[in-house]
């Protein structure tokens, strides 16, 4: 029983710790990739939509413009929604996002400034020249980062697989020690039982051998006790 129970606490233990692997996975690993991934995505749209005002014909400068500050915007919002998911170990890989997402960004405000004042030519050196350090940055800044929490993800996974294997092992262990204990208590029952009706056919035998039928209530007990009383005094 002490075994059974100290067993039961193991696997209790163990499912306790899976709930926080999982938890870990689903409230950190998971949601860090995919604001990482979705912020990857609207960095590498503002180069493009860059790129597309810079070719666009006046009359759709105003609908490409505002593509352009869309994704700006939602690369800021992209970094605002991830700064409270950093974790310690991954201080440094943030701060390099800080430094070179945001960066980019201002660029991109000069590059609109001279597009702005009708300066084409050095705004299109800036854009494909002078920016073009800083988005590499940027998108080696971001793609460390994912490669760390992709790492982190399949950690975690790994280890709510070994600790569910290592539960579901124990579990098994105690339900086959429940069952070990059941037939162990049966077969002590049923030899309780079975030397209780072999004496039960022993009295019934002696009963039988001194002239006792069932229901007597041992008077014909007495009665043949008696009869072989005359018996002998003849």
């Amino acid at each position: 029983m002490s075994l059974t129970l100290g067993l039961g606490g193991f696997c209790y233990y163990r499912l306790s710790e899976v709930r926080v692997a999982v938890a870990d996975l689903a409230d950190n690993a998971l949601p860090s990739t995919r604001i990482l991934g979705r912020l990857a995505t609207n960095f590498e749209a503002v180069r493009s939509r860059q790129l597309a005002y810079m070719i666009s014909s006046p009359e759709r400068r105003t609908e490409s413009l505002g593509r352009l500050r869309a994704s700006m915007a939602a690369v800021e919002a992209d970094l605002k929604e991830y700064a409270p998911l950093v974790v310690s170990e991954e201080a440094a890989l943030w701060k390099a996002i800080q430094d070179t997402a945001p960066a980019y960004l201002k660029m991109g405000e000069e590059y609109l400034r001279l597009l702005s004042v009708g300066d084409e030519k050095p705004a299109s050196g800036y854009l494909l020249d002078g920016m073009l350090a800083g988005v590499n940055a940027g998108r080696a800044a971001i793609k460390a980062d994912i490669a760390f929490n992709d790492a982190l993800g399949r950690k975690a996974g790994a280890t709510a697989n070994t600790l569910g294997d290592s539960a579901q092992s124990a579990i098994l262990v105690v339900l086959g020690l429940i069952v070990a204990v059941t037939l162990a208590i049966i077969w002590m029952a049923h030899g309780v039982l079975g030397a209780h009706v072999d004496l039960a056919h022993h009295v019934a035998e002696v009963a039988r051998a001194i002239g006792v039928r069932p229901g007597d209530g041992g008077e014909n007990l007495g009665h043949g006790a008696s009869l072989r009383g005359q018996r002998h005094v003849l």
